[in-house]
């Protein structure tokens, strides 16, 4: 009884403590110059206009990651099956749909095989389902204007 106690309060703890708005060491709202830099990729060729959004795809040692930015990283994307990458919520890439239920509950609204929990004006986080596993997670930045649809 008293490790199943100390299981739980680990699991709450961790939870408490995950930053909501990063995923695989980058953090929604970061300079985007500072992460690309941190990252090893290769830097911005031009400033980028207002409005406008540029996307990097690139592996990491956990999982294939996308990196949506202007100014800001706004929407971060990791995906590829089989890798030990999980979230800050304890899902991992390839678990099963029951298991990503019992971790984050029923998701705020369903679009077909994403389970969506945020809305389209807060920090907001997809599942993608695969033959009933996660095979995609991305957080996004809605407060961003006309970034995310509903």
């Amino acid at each position: 009884m008293g490790r199943v106690i100390g299981m739980l309060v680990a699991f709450a703890l961790a939870n408490a403590l995950a930053t909501p708005d990063a995923l695989n060491g980058v953090t929604l709202g970061e300079e985007t110059t500072a992460v690309i830099q941190r990252l090893g990729l290769v830097p911005l060729r031009a400033a980028l206009e207002p409005g406008q959004f540029q996307v990097r795809v690139f592996p990491t040692t956990k999982a294939t990651m996308s990196i949506t930015f202007d100014d800001k990283i706004r929407m971060i994307t990791v995906m590829s099956n089989g890798s030990s990458f999980v979230d800050p919520y304890g899902v991992k890439l390839g678990d099963s749909l029951d298991k990503l239920l019992s971790l984050r509950g029923n998701p705020t609204s369903k679009n077909e095989s994403t389970y969506l929990y945020g809305s389209s004006n807060q920090v907001r986080w997809e599942y993608d389902i695969k033959e009933g596993s996660v095979a995609m997670i991305i957080v996004a930045d809605c407060r961003n204007p006309g970034f995310c649809s509903p």
